[in-house]
């Protein structure tokens, strides 16, 4: 898994545009604190020895905090340095579920921290919610905070998460958690290898997946900011990992099968009972990844799949791309699509099906027509039905068999579940007799997608 960086954690605190550098000053040789509003929570964090003034004696206690500052201040109030055999700050509060910008971008360790980012780490430690919205008004709910602005009615707005965070708001905040007997990471926010894939977890390295399973099938752009590594055994063990812009694993997918977890979370549960364990996992950790799963409503609502991800990792806004970028995007999607169509197949004792390129451009044809007509049909508005399209198309030696359609939904998986669900569309999906199948996706202006899969038949 992750190899850590072995070196002794920072002793002192580097904060950009200071002179001199922090050094160890004792509480009452500090020249520059006597009389400003945090002056005893100043004294006390120089004398709990995890905050430092600097060489010529002052604390300069107006100036903002940086990242590694404060990182380096949480760690040391936590006694984090020494869990971790001395890696660095950074691996240590990314091994607790953070991950912090300068974890991959070392200019960016000296720049302020904001406020809001101060919030999701005072949460997460303590196992509150590391949303940011969450967090905020945990503080005020276990009085670390009244706000900054109080001209506003919103306990976000006045917290000002934006905004930066100077020496003495961070040793304050420091002073009332340790008033509260908030001094120990809550057990929740323990570091934990939750979800476990053939051994592989959230946050472990690319190179783990590939020394663990090879070469992946295919490599597809996700509805997030990563790209599906996708492996399976001609569509048995179907699986994919989520791996992020820096190289590590950000999500997981499983078609049956089981997660190593303690948790008990997998697919082959009842929606029921995998409802009220993952009821209790919330109430065991701070969890810090969202979990979505696929009922088969005609298997007695069983969990069938299963898709885990890092909260951290956003959605792709496919607008953003250029059109080949868009392009790149859907035919990956429609792999997926076929990828899934197939895994379904096995899942239920149907040989997998042959893409079919003359389909799959029918298919296309037809989610363009609907997006650029504005309707949502198998037959066009001239009356051109689903078989004539695909009799017309550049298709030999196979004849039509059925076509699935499908709307609205952010990401091919997604259309996938909801198709399985629809008795007409299941069954064209798991029918015996089809041989190949063509499926093209279209993004519409109106941010909307269009599915269409076109099935055959051998003639």
């Amino acid at each position: 898994m992750r190899t850590h960086i072995k070196s002794i954690l920072a002793s002192a605190v580097v904060t950009a545009g200071l002179s001199g550098a922090p050094t160890l000053v004792e509480a009452n040789n500090v020249t520059d604190v006597a009389g400003h509003w945090a002056e005893n929570q100043i004294l006390w964090s120089i004398e709990e020895g995890f905050v430092k003034g600097y060489e010529n004696g002052t604390f300069q206690p107006d100036e903002n905090v940086s990242e590694k500052e404060f990182l380096t201040m949480l760690a040391r109030f936590y006694n984090l340095d020494g869990r971790g055999e001395g890696e660095p700050v950074y691996e240590v509060i990314n091994d607790y579920g953070m991950r912090m910008i300068g974890y991959y971008n070392a200019n960016m360790r000296a720049a302020a921290i904001d406020r809001g980012q101060v919030a999701r780490l005072l949460a997460h430690f303590n196992g509150a919610s590391k949303r940011e919205e969450e967090a905020i008004t945990w503080l005020y709910e276990v009085n670390l905070t009244e706000g900054r602005d109080d001209r506003s009615d919103d306990l976000v707005e006045r917290f000002q998460p934006s905004g930066s965070l100077t020496r003495a708001e961070a040793v304050t905040f420091f002073h009332r958690l340790a008033e509260q007997g908030r001094t120990e990471v809550d057990e929740r926010s323990e570091p934990a290898r939750h979800f476990e894939l053939e051994g592989i977890a959230l946050r472990d390295d690319k190179a783990d997946v590939i020394e663990v399973l090879g070469a992946p099938e295919r490599v597809a752009s996700s509805q997030y900011e990563f790209d599906w590594y996708v492996y399976h055994d001609d569509y048995e063990g179907f699986m994919m990992f989520g791996v992020d812009e820096f190289d590590e694993v950000a999500g997981f997918y499983l078609k049956g099968g089981a997660f190593e977890t303690e948790t008990g979370l997998k697919p082959g549960l009842s929606e029921e009972s995998f409802s009220a364990k993952y009821e209790s996992y919330k109430d065991s950790y701070n969890v810090t990844n969202d979990i979505s799963y696929g009922v088969d409503e005609h298997m007695g609502d069983e969990v069938v799949d299963m898709k885990v991800v890092d909260r951290s990792i956003g959605y792709k806004d496919v607008s953003d791309l250029d059109e080949a970028g868009v392009d790149g995007h859907l035919a990956d999607q429609e792999q997926l699509m076929f990828d899934y169509t197939n895994a379904a197949r096995v899942f239920h004792g149907e040989e997998p099906l042959d893409w079919h390129e003359g389909a799959a451009q029918v298919a296309k044809g037809h989610s363009c027509h609907m997006a650029a007509e504005g309707y949502f049909d198998h037959d066009a508005p001239d009356g051109t039905s689903a078989r004539e399209r695909v009799e017309a198309g550049d298709i030999e030696g196979y004849r039509y068999g059925g076509e699935n359609i499908a709307i609205g939904h952010w990401s091919a998986m997604d259309a996938h579940r909801d198709l399985m669900n629809s008795l007409g569309h299941r069954n064209n999906i798991l029918r015996d007799r089809f041989e190949a199948v063509g499926i093209g996706i279209v993004h519409s202006n109106q941010r909307s997608y269009y599915y269409t899969e076109n099935f055959l038949r051998e003639l």
